[in-house]
């Protein structure tokens, strides 16, 4: 019975992980999305403000879709898309052991060095890269973090029933 109250309580975090960053996806992808203009004058304000806080928000090294520049900037989409990519697998599987740093640290030093040698002058900064390095970096970063909040729910709960 506990090893089922324990799966019932790693879906319900992951569920809650995924509707998390859908959310959070929906909202730097909504000028993409609305095709509004009123809704839009209405709520980019607030979403500007929210996005700040966690990118520099450049229009030129946003992705543009149907003319709508993203509201973070390439890099910054594809973490979050990364991470919500990451959630999404998590739901079909059962569980994730994230206890070697080795992947970290290969997704930290691929967006490190897209960020320093475009910084640099080394090449351009290219859309694709820093959202293909964001997406692999998100994605990992976000198996370790939901690793350690299940580890941390299921701990908790294991000492409050047991």
């Amino acid at each position: 019975m506990g090893k089922r109250l324990n799966l019932s309580r790693s879906m319900s975090v992951r569920v809650i992980l995924f509707f998390s960053a859908l959310l959070w996806c929906a909202g730097f992808l909504l000028p993409a999305i609305l095709d509004d203009p009123l809704s839009l004058s209405v709520i980019n304000p607030f979403l500007n403000l929210l996005y700040s806080k966690v990118c520099h928000q450049s229009e030129l090294k946003s992705i543009h879709i149907n003319g709508a520049a993203l509201l973070i900037c390439a890099r910054c989409s594809g973490i979050y898309i990364g991470a919500l990519s990451a959630s999404i697998l998590l739901i079909f599987q059962f569980r994730t052991a994230m206890n070697k740093l080795t992947p970290l640290l290969i997704a930290s030093l691929l967006l490190l060095a897209d960020v320093l040698l475009s910084t640099i002058g080394v090449y351009a900064y290219q859309k694709s890269i820093a959202l293909t390095t964001g997406i692999i970096f998100g994605s990992i970063v976000f198996l370790y973090i939901s690793n350690e909040i299940e580890n941390f729910l299921l701990t908790k709960s294991a000492k409050l029933h047991g």
